[in-house]
């Protein structure tokens, strides 16, 4: 049986970031293991607000890393390390290889997060460090000139 959690309580943006550049929603592909957006872009600089929607049965997060050669396995090593901690952390470790990061949240939940994008032009690999979720669940922010 699943049990719906009510959603995190609402969140106020920080000072700043009231009119985002870029208002992103990315879902979740129920029993896929797979965001239901893998691919998005965003100004090099820009004000972003980021929202991870769960209608899946189990628990994701969703982790923007940075734009390096062999990252998502760096992260997801990291995160196999937390061990029976990482609830505690989100599943997320605390490397510099991880830029932002949404909490782990459940069915029927949501979380949003604001940031100001890379300034480097690149590809960022997104991942969720649950379990056995990694190497599957995967998206790339593109930064760098957007087309309006």
């Amino acid at each position: 049986m699943v049990v719906a959690l009510p959603p995190l309580a609402a969140q106020s943006p920080p000072t700043g970031f009231e009119k985002p550049d870029h208002d992103i929603k990315i879902g979740v592909r129920s029993g896929l293991l797979r965001y239901d957006t893998e691919k998005f872009a965003v100004g090099a600089g820009s004000k972003v607000k980021l929202t991870l929607v769960n209608s899946d049965e189990m628990v994701h997060n969703l982790l923007i890393c940075r734009d390096d050669d062999y990252v998502t396995a760096t992260v997801a090593a990291a995160a196999m390390m937390l061990g029976p901690e990482a609830s505690k952390t989100h599943y997320v470790p605390n490397i510099p290889e991880v830029l932002f990061h949404t909490k782990a949240i459940s069915t029927g939940q949501q979380d949003t997060i604001w940031f100001e994008a890379p300034k480097k032009p690149g590809a960022y690999p997104y991942i969720c460090t649950l379990p056995g979720h990694t190497f599957t669940m995967v998206g790339v922010m593109r930064v760098g000139e957007v087309a309006e």
